[in-house]
Formats: structure tokens, sequence, C-alpha cells
């Protein structure tokens, strides 16, 4: 197929070709070298096709909507939380191709101020202050206007809310505070307008994104009152806010209630797989009898967070004495890593190295030293690469202590393991990154003991 693409890319065919041809040509240009985080071999190919068709389709009407359509097509090719950063450049250069387009620039501000690090979120605002600019242009109906402003809206806040995570001190307070006061007053609008309940409008994710915020602040209680609002607005089943209020009930330590809204979840539509991951995480911190069956199931969904449940699952059956069915999931998982990968996906930002090296770890592959060396300060973490992956230097502490809390409870001298495991749980709390499930079980887990 690659030298079927090389004959169509000759001067005398490629006139032949409309835009919407030369669209997928360059989509399969970069399908033909799979979604891996290392920049394509064909990289270049792809993106001469790819900007001929953005820049030839016209102003009208259709045409906008085939950009619009290709792009969104573009963005949902890597199911995973953080994008590469070539990737990224890559869609930024052609939503550049298509300045007036008011889905373009939503999706992509969007999607940049969920953070692989603090200059994507700039880059976000940016796009979203484009977006704003086209609200009142002619390719959005009037009719539409107010529905998609209130979108707009929410994404400023949830960029707010992003950039008060990876910012320290005064500035990230203030962002957080902008946040909530921004997201307070959409939902207040939404309400008024009768707006609130409408799955097309963005109540429920204003309102998850408002707990997410206060969480993130450490405000559990403030959380809880939110959640509480939204029941009142009817919003108790919405697939928006299943991990809020899973969140919250492990928060008040509520676990029996977190497994049965777990069971519940799943008959939610599009939730099986998180819902399969809430009833393992339930099962494993509480280590009941379905634990490993739970665990099973879920990692049977290949999602992208699933190292994390395998190593609870090393604790879960470490408690139990079974040290060797334990390793035996890790080692599975080991023989699909690729260790000198590491440095060239990292620098891609690939989020997916971080959970290989704690399964490293478990198995001895990677030192502690190695393995803490990123998180001894904050200056340690901007240099390691792990800032690219989407996550803070706070939010990748608070995972590392979990994990090694849960390592140390069943591992090494067993005279000491109870004081380790403390220890770490207690190096977990001191971060304080209360919309993180680690810190939310972390605290359950103290008030056991």
């Amino acid at each position: 197929m690659r030298a079927s693409l090389a004959t169509l890319n000759a001067p005398q065919y490629r006139s032949l070709l409309n835009a919407n041809q030369k669209y997928v040509l360059g989509y399969w240009t970069l399908e033909l070298s799979g979604r891996g985080f290392d920049p394509p071999p064909d990289l270049a190919a792809a993106e001469t096709w790819l900007a001929s068709a953005f820049r030839e389709w016209k102003e009208t009407e259709q045409d906008e909507a085939d950009a619009q359509n290709a792009f969104s097509e573009l963005m949902s090719r890597y199911n995973t939380r953080s994008l590469p950063r070539w990737y990224v450049d890559l869609l930024q250069r052609l939503a550049e191709l298509r300045p007036k387009n008011f889905y373009i620039a939503l999706g992509l501000g969007d999607a940049l101020s969920e953070g692989g690090d603090g200059a994507d979120v700039n880059k976000g605002l940016f796009w979203l202050e484009r977006a704003r600019e086209r609200l009142d242009g002619p390719a959005v109906s009037e009719a539409e206007r107010p529905r998609l402003s209130a979108w707009v809206n929410c994404s400023f806040a949830k960029n707010y809310s992003t950039r008060a995570r990876f910012s320290a001190g005064k500035t990230g307070q203030e962002a957080g505070q902008e946040a909530a006061s921004r997201l307070m007053a959409l939902i207040q609008s939404l309400r008024k307008d009768g707006s609130i309940r409408n799955a097309s409008w963005p109540g429920a994710c204003a309102y998850s994104a408002l707990i997410e915020t206060h969480l993130f602040r450490n405000n559990i209680d403030e959380a809880a009152r939110v959640l509480g609002d939204s029941r009142d607005d009817g919003l108790t089943d919405s697939p928006d806010l299943v991990s809020n209020r899973f969140a919250l009930l492990l928060a008040a330590g509520r676990i029996d209630e977190a497994l049965q809204f777990a069971e519940r979840a799943r008959e939610l539509p599009g939730l099986e797989s998180g819902a399969l991951m809430l009833a393992a995480l339930s099962q494993l911190v509480t280590n009941g009898e379905k634990a490993e069956y739970a665990a099973r199931k879920f990692l049977a969904t290949n999602n992208e967070t699933a190292d994390y449940i395998r190593l609870m699952l090393y604790w879960h059956l470490g408690r139990r004495g079974k040290v060797d069915v334990a390793k035996a999931y890790l080692d599975e998982r080991w023989r699909g890593i690729d260790k000198d990968s590491w440095p060239a996906r990292l620098a891609q930002g690939d989020a997916q190295v971080w959970r290989e090296r704690l399964i490293g770890y478990y198995l001895g592959n990677v030192t502690p030293e190695d393995f803490f060396a990123p998180l001894r300060s904050r200056e340690a973490f901007e240099a390691s690469g792990f800032n690219r992956i989407g996550q803070s230097y706070d939010e990748i502490r608070c995972e590392a202590y979990f994990y090694d809390a849960l390592f140390q409870a069943v591992t090494g001298d067993a005279a000491t393991r109870s004081a380790r495991f403390m220890k770490g749980i207690q190096e977990v709390l001191e971060t304080r990154a209360g919309h993180y499930y680690e810190y939310l079980l972390a605290r359950y887990l103290r008030s056991r003991g």
C-alpha cells in the first residue's frame, strides 16, 4: 500500500485528487505507521497530503463541515490522555490552515487545556480565545450560539483548573479560585435558563469540573456539597459525574457504598470499562473475596490505566501469601515492555512510560534510586521529562508514594512492613492531591490502620 501512496504523490496524479481524497491519503499514511509515540517515518508525506486537504477545502458550509469532521477524526486517533508531542504540533499546524473554523478552534483548545504540560495549557487558552472570536461568525448559526458559548465558557474554566494543577503557590491558588468562580457562574446561568439537565449543554461537564477543582484543592466537603447540588438538578446518573461520586464515597470511607455504586454504574451506557475499574478498586482496597476476579475482568479491557490495577492486585495477592501468583501477573506485563524505548517515548509525552516504570520497580528492574530520582525536587522533576506526560509534580509523587506503600506492605522484613506501609501512606497524604484516587484510597487505608 505504501508503494501505491507514493505513486499517487506524483504530480500527474496529485492534481486529479480533490481535498477529501487527499485527506484520506494523509490519514492512511499515518495509519500505516501505527499509533505509537515515535514520529512515523512517513510523517512528512502524511502532512503534505493533510495540509493540501485543509488548504483546499473552501469556506463553504459543506467544506468547513468536512474540515471539522476530518480534524475531529485526527483528534480521536489516540485513545489516551496525552498525545505525542509531534502529533500535537501537527494538529496545531493543520488548525492554522482553517483560521475561521469555530469547531476546530474549540476542539483543539479544549484538548490542549487538559494539559500535557503548562505550555500546552497556555496554547489551549490561545485556541479558546480564537473560538470565542469565531462565535459571531457566519459558520455558527444564531440559534446555536447560546449553547456553544456555554461550552466555550466551560472550556475556559477547565483551562484555569488545569493551570492550577501545574502552577505552584499563589499563582496556582488564584487559578483554582478563578476556575471555581467561572464554573459556579456557568452552572447558575444554565440552571436559570432551564438547560442544566440538557445533555447537549455543559451542565454535567461543569459540575464534574467544579468537583474536580475542589478535590484538587483538597476541599472534599465542598466537593461533596457540589455533588449534592448536581443531584438536586437531576444529574445523579450523568456519566460525567460517575467518577466524582465514586471518589467522594471513597473520601468519606464509605467503601461498601462505593462498591455497590460501581456495580450499578456498569448499567450506564458507555461506562463498562470505567465501571469495571471502579469495581476492581473497591474489591482490592477492601481485600475482598472477588478482588482477583474483578481485577482480571478489568485487565481484559486493555484500558490504559490497567497497570495501576496490576500493582494493586500484586498487593492484594501478597497479603494473602500468593507472591508467586502476584509476580506472574507483572512478569507477563514486563515481557511486553521495551525499557530501551523509554527515553524517546518520554520525549514525546507518553504517559505509559511512567506506568511501565512502576511495573519495573516492583520487579526490581528499576532500582529505587532511579525510580525516586525524578521526585527528589521540582527541579529534578522538570529535568526528568516526566513533566511532559500530563501530570504535575505533586500528582506523580502521589502515585509513586502510594504504589511504593503497597509494595512495602508485602515485601522485605515482615517485622517492619506495617511501619513502612504507614510511612508511605503519610507521604501520599502530604501531597494533598485530593483529586487522585490514590490519595482518597490512602485516606481510607490510614483510617483502617
